[in-house]
């Protein structure tokens, strides 16, 4: 169904670029020989912000490399393995094909697809496009997180093979366009209504709906 294209991880590293000064783990470097997907994470992969990234809800984050042509036509040039953060760029799949709620055996590991990505302004500073975080995001193009079910080394060239979908009617794009809308009331009710998703993701949808229907 689809083949991982490159594997990635970051160390934390001080972020180019105007705003306050930070620390992230978004320059991502390829790692040739693979790495392991564990349930809290990838290992060798630095999180700088644990309060809105990582986790084992969100340990692994996907990215298409079929999106990489647009985003390099509209920066003007060509962009490195993992230029979006994420740790695993695929081939064969995108946010139209894969669901929330998706198991996947990848190389050794095993995942379930639990959230579309939010960019935040960090990655605008990485690519030095301030715009890039809105363009991204329409439509998702943003890529998509995992937990990892079952632990185990990823190498390129590994293939994905889909081994349940319980949710075909929420692929990670519609997920994310419910995310993004905040006057979605009904969207979010039926996202929430999933058990696969992240305590940050159910908190933000949670949040727009009254306490009543929230809790």
């Amino acid at each position: 169904m689809g083949r991982v294209a490159s594997v990635q991880v970051g160390l934390l590293a001080p972020l180019p670029g105007p705003g306050r000064a930070t620390r992230s783990g978004i320059h991502k470097q390829e790692v040739k020989a693979g790495a392991l997907l564990a349930r809290d994470g990838v290992a060798g992969d630095e999180i700088g912000h644990p309060d809105v990234h990582g986790g084992p809800a969100q340990a692994v984050l996907f990215f298409s490399a079929s999106n990489y042509a647009k985003f390099e036509e509209r920066l003007g040039r060509r962009l490195p393995a993992g230029s979006f953060g994420e740790n695993v760029t695929v081939e064969g799949l995108d946010e139209r094909s894969v669901c929330l709620g998706d198991s996947y055996r990848v190389g050794e590991a095993e995942v379930e697809v639990t959230w579309p990505r939010g960019p935040c302004q960090n990655l605008a500073r990485h690519l030095a496009d301030p715009g890039i975080v809105e363009a991204i995001g329409q439509p998702h193009r943003a890529g998509w997180y995992a937990r990892v079910k079952v632990e185990g080394v990823v190498h390129p060239g590994d293939a994905i093979a889909l081994v349940a979908r319980p949710h075909p009617e929420w692929p990670v794009e519609r997920a994310a366009a419910v995310r993004r809308d905040a006057h979605d009331l009904e969207g979010a009710r039926a996202l929430l209504r999933l058990g696969v998703l992240p305590a940050r993701g159910r908190a933000k949808l949670a949040s727009r709906l009254s306490p009543a229907v929230a809790s």
